[in-house]
């Protein structure tokens, strides 16, 4: 018998609570965090600008911990021209 506090093992779960078992997004969600163009997200990963990723299968994922740090350091980067200009709007 399990409590409450014990997380059921993924192999049991949705994707979608798979993404909250593992605390990612995808670039999806990414790309509505960012107020940005899915295609925007996918050039920030060619160009290795983004935050950190990882492929599972065909999803490309990020580690919501990656994505907050990204966002907290992205301004010192000057790498979120496109959000700056949303943001200042």
């Amino acid at each position: 018998m399990t409590t409450p506090s014990q997380k059921t093992p993924p192999s049991t779960q949705t994707e979608e609570s798979l993404k909250v078992f593992f605390e990612v997004i995808n670039e999806d969600d990414l790309a509505v965090l960012a107020q940005v163009e899915l295609q925007t997200v996918r050039h920030w990963r060619t160009r290795r600008t983004g935050p950190k990723y990882f492929n599972a299968g065909n999803a490309c994922l990020y580690f919501k911990k990656d994505v907050i740090d990204w966002f907290m350091t992205a301004r010192d980067r000057n790498e979120m021209t496109e959000f700056d200009k949303k943001a200042v709007v």
